[in-house]
């Protein structure tokens, strides 16, 4: 681990409703605290998530030619390497406070599974029973993302095959699911996902907090017009049911099927991170939102070149997990508190 640094930050207030977006906006000040996290000898590093003992997890890009992708917990001065045996990357998307992980590894067929790991060592791989692969899906895959206090685990699943409107084309269908603690699958699609006509649609689940609410992203058409009708949006959809879209954008930002939001975890206290950004130009972006307040994360060093932050994690005590990087070759990883 390197310094620890503080910057401090503006942060638009928005208000909540059925829809969290850049309307009402206010500023108000936030004191963002950075430590920088760095597996030795990485080529890059990402932390997804800090459990309530301080447990860093994540993934990190290296061995012999710096190609493979491997995934780790931190404790302290101790770096243990997670690599399911067979697998050609493994990665890391969670702990909860007992220290299990959860997450994805892909196959020699180039095919992608989830896991679950408990701090003893003792692997589980999940792949979800509903995802059906005909002959004609190219690839498939099963992701877990989140985990909670409890073992309930959310992730997604999905397969790349002919689309639903179009079968000349190839479309990465994707649905949320949620295993609970003794194995039982349930699938979950937000309301109103589309099903078809583009690159990847559908829903996916990315947090879950100890009450059991949620955080994910999803794909929906608000017209006939495939592209300038399309919303990549974010979306919490709480234990008994109310679904709340998430929209992290500027007043001048033109929502289409270039910009996304992807709310990545989620604690108790209800505080969400994640990230968004505009695929169209490339560009991408960290914050957090608390109770109704998004505050974008940025990260700088001293050369403050083309610098950004992503959140993929935060526990109960507000620490944030996420990566940064610089635009010209380096990226770390990084824990956040806020005050």
């Amino acid at each position: 681990m390197a310094a620890t640094r503080t910057l401090i930050l503006s942060a638009a207030l928005v208000l909540i409703g059925a829809l969290i977006g850049p309307a009402n906006q206010a500023f108000a000040e936030v004191v963002v605290t950075y430590t920088d996290v760095a597996v030795t000898g990485a080529v890059a590093t990402n932390v997804t998530g800090v459990n309530a003992e301080g447990v860093i997890a994540g993934y990190y890009l290296g061995g012999k030619k710096g190609t493979t992708v491997s995934g780790f917990t931190m404790n302290g001065t101790t770096t243990s390497t997670i690599a399911i045996k067979g697998a050609t990357s493994t990665r890391v998307n969670a702990i909860n406070d007992s220290g299990t992980v959860v997450g994805g590894y892909v196959d020699r067929r180039g095919n992608e599974h989830g896991f679950v790991r408990t701090a003893a060592g003792t692997v589980t791989m999940l792949d979800d029973p509903d995802m059906v692969v005909t002959k004609a899906v190219r690839n498939y895959g099963t992701v877990a993302t989140g985990i909670n206090s409890s073992g309930v685990v959310v992730g997604y699943y999905y397969t790349t095959g002919p689309d639903k409107t179009d079968a000349d084309i190839y479309v990465t269908h994707n649905h949320g699911f949620v295993r609970s603690g003794v194995g039982t699958f349930t699938t979950y699609d937000a309301p109103d996902a589309a099903v078809g006509g583009l690159p990847s649609v559908g829903t996916r689940l990315f947090g879950i907090n100890d009450a059991g609410d949620m955080v994910g992203a999803y794909t929906y058409n608000v017209g006939p017009e495939i592209g300038p009708d399309t919303r990549n949006s974010g979306f919490e959809i709480t234990v008994s049911g109310t679904f709340t879209e998430i929209v992290h954008s500027d007043p001048d930002t033109i929502l289409n099927a270039c910009y996304w939001t992807e709310p990545h975890g989620i604690n108790d206290e209800g505080v969400i991170v994640g990230n968004s950004g505009n695929g169209c130009a490339g560009t991408e972006g960290g914050w957090l939102l608390s109770g109704g307040t998004f505050t974008t994360l940025a990260y700088q060093t001293a050369d403050d070149i083309g610098q950004y932050a992503l959140a993929y994690g935060i526990n109960n005590s507000g620490v944030i997990g996420g990566s940064w990087g610089n635009g010209i070759g380096v990226r770390h990883g990084f824990t956040a508190t806020t005050s």
